[in-house]
């Protein structure tokens, strides 16, 4: 039996995979609320300027100098609630909140143990606030945000191979919304240098370096030999496993006449 119309067919038959794809997995009835609002940059719990403001977040290390209280006072770890445990007093959510803020809000939790109490917060601790290095870099990934980072500073800290376009490095400030990206010139910063593109890199911030010509191609040739190298080898070890039989029969008649190799 021929089937007529074959790309009518096949177009039925993708339709179909597809629709039945959309039913086995259902669109959830909550995900308006996953997506990430505008001015939320990459989606975090907390979000600011820490290079103006620092604000504190999950794995953040502070200390509490509270006067009159040393059982208080002392090194914290804000925890995965975005709390911090105060010793015999309760738990108290700093996630977020600047130094000055955390102080504020420690004072009025100890006014009802303590006369007037009277705290300050420092810093230990930066491990929350991190920027994304991506593309041709020798380093990618995650990287910790320590501030005043320049993008000079990131890629002297990454390193780029030789198939990177130095001229055209992408800086973007992401935004479900309004993403903004920057053309960074690498080459006029370490030949000439020339700071005009050593921009300041901010938390969350995407670093994405780019292929030059010659690392396009190679990308291309890679991915057109990719298929023909699984294809290599397999066949070489389908052959490996069906002369192995062949070995092992040939062995026991060498040895069977007493012989060896």
């Amino acid at each position: 039996m021929k089937l007529r119309n074959t790309p009518l067919t096949l177009l039925a038959l993708v339709a179909a995979c597809a629709l039945t794809a959309c039913n086995r997995y259902p669109k959830p009835e909550d995900i308006e609320d996953l997506y990430v609002k505008e001015g939320q940059g990459l989606g975090h719990r907390f979000i600011g300027e820490a290079a103006a403001n620092y604000y504190v977040g999950i794995g953040d290390g502070i200390v509490l100098a509270v006067a009159g209280a040393p059982e208080i006072s002392g090194p914290y770890v804000v925890g995965i609630d975005g709390k911090i445990t105060l010793p015999f007093v309760e738990d108290v959510y700093v996630g977020g909140l600047t130094r000055k803020e955390i102080a504020n809000k420690v004072e009025n939790v100890l006014k009802r143990f303590y006369r007037d109490p009277k705290v300050s917060v420092t810093m230990a601790a930066y491990n929350s606030k991190k920027f994304y290095v991506f593309g041709e870099a020798l380093r990618v990934g995650a990287l910790p945000y320590t501030g005043d980072v320049t993008m000079l500073d990131v890629l002297a800290n990454v390193g780029i191979n030789p198939i990177t376009a130095k001229k055209d490095i992408f800086l973007i400030r992401s935004d479900p919304v309004k993403p903004r990206v920057y053309i960074s010139n690498y080459h006029h910063m370490t030949y000439y240098g020339l700071s005009k593109t050593n921009f300041q890199v901010r938390e969350d911030d995407i670093i994405y370096v780019r292929a030059n010509i010659w690392g396009k191609l190679a990308k291309l040739i890679a991915r057109v030999t990719y298929p023909i190298q699984v294809l290599s080898s397999a066949l070489l070890t389908g052959a490996r496993v069906y002369a192995l039989p062949l070995q092992v029969d040939i062995q026991r008649e060498y040895l069977s006449n007493g012989r060896r190799y």
